[in-house]
């Protein structure tokens, strides 16, 4: 799922911000990000072919672009922005502004931005600011910004990616696992029977010893369909073949499920769980019910403890 993804679906729960920050490292093409945030914005009330290209070259009336001046954004050109909002709107729409390297500006031109964002007739007024150095951006500025952060999407792999996004180190490994794809990765971080499987599977390993039958009253519940049976195995699987990782060469990409249970499982034993999950992933080839063979499946890996 894109930025640009995220925006629309903000826009179609009427749940846009009225105040984003885009950060990102030079090159990222930031502005060009807000140019099409104000472009998804307006296309609502401005219907012409070439509002894009409007936007892109800052001709757009309701538009108003701000970059620092030498090296500093001044208050006079908040002022100037304060000025041009509080006149009457050519057309019926909202109207916003873009603020480049907000980080350099100066203090009272910072003060002016916020008074003039806590005016009652900036309720219809959208404001995106962009950094590449967000750790110099007045922390008053930061707070009442939703933050959006860019990433170059051809150095970041999956689990980094996921990462970035707020999701858990041992979700984000499992999805990680499944698919190099970001919108797949988005897709299962939300997917809300994919993160039960996990949790389940995390559960599993880090109360290793502790496991009984009982477990598979949680898990029945959403392990209902075929292809969920068989992500839950290949999961299941991924998680023993580290372990038997972990087990020979004291290396794992999980180490969240690495424990003094864990640690003490017989080589043996993880061999002959992997082969037994092997052969019930063979079997979904062919129709059988579910609950029975998840029900032998977890008898037979209770006994291998």
């Amino acid at each position: 799922m894109t930025i640009i993804d995220r925006f629309k679906i903000a826009k179609d729960k009427q749940r846009l911000s009225h105040l984003y920050l885009l950060s990102g490292k030079v090159g990222l093409k930031k502005l060009d990000l807000a140019y099409n945030i104000s472009h998804l914005i307006l296309k609502d009330y401005d219907k012409r072919d070439n509002l894009l290209e409007l936007i892109k070259t800052n001709n757009h009336t309701q538009i108003f672009y701000i970059k620092p001046e030498g090296s500093v954004i001044k208050k006079s050109q908040i002022l100037l922005l304060q000025e041009e909002f509080s006149k009457t709107s050519l057309i019926n729409a909202p109207r916003i502004y873009i603020i480049e390297d907000v980080d350099v500006i100066s203090l009272n031109a910072a003060n002016s931005l916020l008074k003039f964002m806590e005016e009652p007739e900036s309720e219809n007024v959208y404001g995106i600011l962009i950094t590449s150095n967000i750790s110099n951006v007045l922390k008053t500025i930061v707070s009442r910004a939703q933050v959006i952060r860019v990433y170059d999407k051809e150095n970041v792999n999956v689990y980094e990616h996921l990462i970035n996004e707020g999701v858990s180190s041992y979700l984000a490994k499992m999805i990680s696992f499944i698919t190099n794809n970001y919108s797949e990765a988005d897709d299962l971080s939300s997917n809300d029977t994919f993160i039960k499987l996990t949790e389940f599977i995390h559960s599993y390993f880090y109360n290793y010893n502790e496991r009984s039958l009982l477990d598979l009253n949680e898990i029945s519940l959403f392990l209902v369909e075929r292809d969920t049976y068989h992500t839950f195995l290949e999961l299941l699987l991924i998680n023993y073949n580290e372990l038997l990782k972990y087990k020979n060469i004291n290396k794992t990409n999980i180490n969240e499920i690495i424990n003094e249970n864990t640690k003490n499982i017989n080589i043996n034993n993880l061999l002959n769980n992997i082969n037994l999950i092997k052969k019930e992933l063979i079997k979904q080839s062919s129709y059988i019910n579910i609950n029975l063979s998840l029900e032998v499946l977890m008898i037979n890996l209770i006994k291998e403890v």
